[in-house]
């Protein structure tokens, strides 16, 4: 069986449960009593977990078409470097 493509929808969606398990799991230490140990170690977690959403950006989230990089604010209609449509 053929797997199917991702679609810059799904790369979208992606990057943002990323970004937003990153601050999740940074956020843990703030909202409960933890000791420096624990803090360290979930900061160091999250901040890793959103650079791997930028890593993730910069491999996946591309033009189908030239390659160009796409602006992460959203999926937009057209490239803004070849002008081609995007689904």
């Amino acid at each position: 069986m053929k797997k199917e493509e991702k679609t810059l929808h799904d790369h979208f969606r992606v990057i943002e449960n990323l970004v937003f398990i990153g601050f999740i799991v940074m956020l843990i230490p703030a909202l409960f009593s933890m000791s420096a140990l624990w803090t360290g170690i979930l900061m160091f977690l999250g901040f890793g977990i959103m650079v791997s959403a930028v890593l993730y950006r910069n491999k996946y989230y591309k033009c189908p078409h030239c390659g160009g990089k796409i602006n992460v604010r959203g999926v937009p209609n057209y490239c803004p470097d070849c002008g081609a449509e995007l689904k």
